[in-house]
């Protein structure tokens, strides 16, 4: 080998060596650094201005990241972990080469901010410059000064709400320092001897004395004194401090409160005054008055005291019991109660006078207060020996004399009771007939519509071929029916019903409809009937009697969910034992009560039991109307009613009846629907044009010549060109003529011409002087038939049938 080679090797091998042992001594110096970096708690990120070079473990962790999430990112990666406030501020320094110790908010992977101290500068490694950023999170920090920021609020709200002045001295020094929220008292930092000059100077020996003795010795310094106000006013302030010493045992500081307590001292003061004021009252007081503390030992009495007894109460030796000895049990009973509660307490006894005489005295004792609290007792004693002997006379004349008052006061309550009564009675009577108007006009109205649809629904039966249509029209045809039950009960309500009276065997009645009632009343239920020997025929309607029981049982069911008794007790009520309040006319009456063992009735539904619609079942559990409808039939059958109930006790409902004049009769037949085929002309005469062409179709196709008219005037202009077998006319019309005018007209200008009337709106009360029938709204066809043809076909003096009730 050449020896220029040779040396070339040689250099080169020196210079790879040289290179090695660089490259060692980079590894571990990089090494070394990278163990300091992790163990520091502080953050630390290293990046140039390119890449993200290194990240510790405490860093990473702070924001939510693993190291090698970090390290090798773009330097933006950054940004994601600095807010957005602080990051314009953080890389323009940085960008600019500049050193910087600031605190910003971090933010974590997750999104939540926590602050951190930040401190970053530049340095050059291998020639390139890097930045070496170290961040430490002060949360705890944070939230530690934060509570201390706290505490130190609740300090100062406390002196401030107790308006203390809490202040340190060190011994030695010569200023005080003074924390207060009332500045007018203190400052936060004083001169000692401004602030002594501040001092009463009656106090101030005192103080200073006091203080000197605490540093001295004792330890405890508490003081009360007048100190002057910046305002210049004195301020009475109790002051206590407590020396701390150091660990030599000498005295390092004295820290202590001063309270404000100038409302304290005027109060005292004025308890003095008030006090002194007291006793003077009690002094000239012409009774005996005396102090008690809380024990009962009496620590006052005033002069008066002493000149009843002849001497003060502790020179009364043997008889410190003052009152009678018979008199001691209610003394003490008093005493006792008024002690046990705290109260005042009052009673009667003898006392001896200093002249041993026994005289009657009044005595009140009651308790004293002072600071919230009992702080004894004041007791006053009048002498009442003289006025309870004219008491005594006064007792036994006001005795004789109230007896004679309340003689006539119960006289005078019994005529108001009975006013009372009859006045509720007639307003009960008086709204009663007020809404039994209403209501009869409502169900004229509604019996004139449901004639029309009744009517209608009939004829479409009898013309239809389709089955589907027919079904149609008798669905239709059972709810308008049901519609006109509901307008009967509001007619029977209002009294207004054709009723059709008999002599009845009310008994009888109810053996017929025995099983239906127990069939209504339902399993649960059970329905008992009681009826004397030797009942009266009743005066009644009987269809209109069972349905009325009916009703009440169905009511009585119903306030029986969970089952119970109905019981339907009948007896004979003789005129004099008619019950006082009950609404009938004197005479004799068959009474038929129904009592059940309900729930009953609140006075508040018993008030409005009668009234049509109102009810306490749910919405489509009841109608109103059936308390309402028995209520019409028992006035409108000449007899009466009353209701007893109240809640848990049950109700009981009593029907009086009048009792017949003659024997009881068997109840006629009805008749059944029949088939018609007429001859003959009708005239109708109706204003309502829907029930007006009704009746047309129908008497058109019983096979009747049929004129109509809307009212009167054009029915007798009818007549006076074309004669008729019958007139067919509503009763209640407008333009001034009704029913029973018309017909009377008609009659006149054909004395050979029936009369059928009609109404939705049954007049029971109106005058009918020719008794002309009356068929009721709303009539089905049947109904119609069977009256035209009866009247038709039959002679004149007996087409005329009166279906009006009979008098009385």
């Amino acid at each position: 080998m050449e020896p220029d080679a040779q040396a070339q090797i040689g250099a080169l091998s020196a210079r790879i060596a040289e290179l090695m042992r660089e490259v060692t001594t980079r590894r571990e110096s990089e090494a070394g650094w990278r163990l300091l970096a992790e163990a520091t708690l502080d953050g630390l990120v290293m990046h140039d201005f390119e890449t993200i070079l290194h990240v510790n473990a405490a860093a990473a962790k702070s924001f939510g990241y693993a190291p090698e999430e970090l390290i090798g990112q773009s330097v933006l990666k950054l940004a994601d972990l600095i807010a957005p406030e602080d990051l314009s501020g953080i890389a323009g320094r940085a960008l600019a080469g500049e050193s910087v110790f600031v605190e910003i908010n971090g933010l974590r992977r997750d999104g939540s901010r926590f602050p951190i101290e930040y401190a970053a500068r530049d340095f050059l490694l291998n020639g390139r410059r890097v930045r070496v950023g170290v961040g430490r999170d002060i949360s705890q920090r944070r939230r530690a000064e934060a509570a201390l920021a706290e505490r130190d609020e609740r300090l100062r709200l406390a002196i401030a709400a107790a308006k203390m002045i809490a202040w340190e001295r060190i011994p030695g020094e010569p200023t005080v320092t003074v924390y207060s929220a009332d500045h007018n008292l203190a400052q936060p930092r004083q001169d000692l001897e401004a602030l002594r000059a501040t001092l009463h100077p009656e106090d101030a020996p005192r103080v200073r004395a006091t203080f000197d003795a605490a540093i001295a010795g004792n330890g405890r310094y508490e003081a009360e004194y007048r100190a002057r106000s910046a305002d210049g006013t004195w301020r009475w302030l109790a002051d206590h401090g407590t020396v701390h010493y150091d660990a030599a045992g000498k005295p390092a500081r004295v820290i202590g409160v001063a309270v404000d307590i100038t409302d304290r001292k005027a109060a005292e003061a004025a308890l003095r005054a008030s006090e002194e004021r007291f006793r003077t009252i009690l002094e000239t007081l012409p009774h005996i008055a005396f102090l008690l503390d809380s024990d009962g030992t009496m620590t006052y009495w005033n002069a008066q005291f002493v000149a009843y007894f002849g001497r003060p109460f502790p020179a009364l030796e043997g008889r410190r019991v003052l009152f009678h000895p018979d008199d001691l049990p209610a003394v003490r009973a008093a005493r006792d109660a008024g002690l046990a509660n705290n109260c005042e307490y009052a009673f009667e006894a003898r006392v001896q006078r200093h002249d041993s005489a026994w005289r009657w005295h009044a005595v009140r004792i009651r308790p004293l207060h002072r600071d919230g609290g009992p702080n004894g007792w004041l007791g006053m004693s009048v002498d009442i020996d003289d006025a309870r002997r004219q008491s005594d006379w006064l007792e036994r004349r006001v005795a004789e004399r109230t007896a004679e008052l309340q003689a006539a006061n119960r006289a005078l309550r019994l005529q108001i009771e009975d006013r009372e009564r009859a006045e509720a009675a007639l307003v009960r009577a008086q709204k009663m007939e007020a809404v039994g108007q209403l209501t009869g006009g409502v169900a004229h109205d509604f019996n004139n519509l449901l004639t029309a649809i009744i009517g209608s629904l009939e004829m479409m039966q009898r013309e239809a071929a389709n089955p589907r249509v027919i079904r149609l029209a008798d669905s239709a045809l059972r709810a308008a029916s049901r519609g006109a039950e509901l307008t009967q009960q509001l007619l029977s309500f209002a009294r207004r019903q054709v009723l059709k009276p008999v002599a009845a065997d009310v008994a009888a009645l109810l053996g017929e409809m025995e099983l239906l009632l127990r069939h209504a009343g339902g399993g649960a239920v059970e329905v008992v009937i009681e009826a004397s020997a030797g009942l009266w025929p009743c005066e009644i309607d009987p269809a209109q009697f069972q349905s009325a029981i009916l009703n009440l049982v169905v009511n009585a069911r119903d306030a029986m969910p969970e089952g119970g008794a109905v019981t339907i007790a009948v007896q004979n009520v003789e005129p004099a034992a008619l019950p006082p309040g009950i609404d009938v006319a004197a005479g004799a009456y068959v009474a038929v009560a129904v009592r059940d063992t309900g729930h009953g009735m609140t006075p508040e539904v018993l008030a409005h039991a009668f009234e049509p619609f109102y009810t306490t079942k749910d919405v489509g559990k009841g109608s109103g109307l059936g308390l309402s409808m028995v209520y019409g039939f028992a006035k409108q059958s000449g007899g009466g009613i009353s209701l007893e109930s109240a809640p848990g006790i049950g109700t009981c409902v009593t029907l009086y009846l009048p009792r017949a004049q003659r024997p009881a009769s068997a109840d006629a037949a009805r008749t059944g629907e029949a088939t018609v085929r007429g001859v003959g002309a009708i005239l109708v005469v109706d204003d309502d044009e829907h029930v007006r062409q009704l009746s047309v179709e129908m008497l058109l196709g019983f096979g009747y010549r049929v004129s109509a008219a809307a009212d009167g005037h054009a029915a007798l202009a009818l007549m006076q060109r074309e004669r008729f077998n019958l007139l067919f006319s509503d009763v209640v019309m407008p333009g001034g003529m009704s029913g029973f005018e018309l017909a009377e007209q008609a009659q006149l200008l054909d004395p050979a011409l029936s009369v059928l009337l009609t109404s939705g709106y049954p007049l029971t009360d109106k005058p009918n002087p020719h008794a002309f029938r009356l068929l009721a709204k709303p009539f089905r066809a049947a109904e119609l038939a069977a009256a035209v043809a009866e009247l038709i076909e039959r002679p004149r003096p007996d087409r005329s049938l009166s279906l009006m009730p009979a008098a009385g």
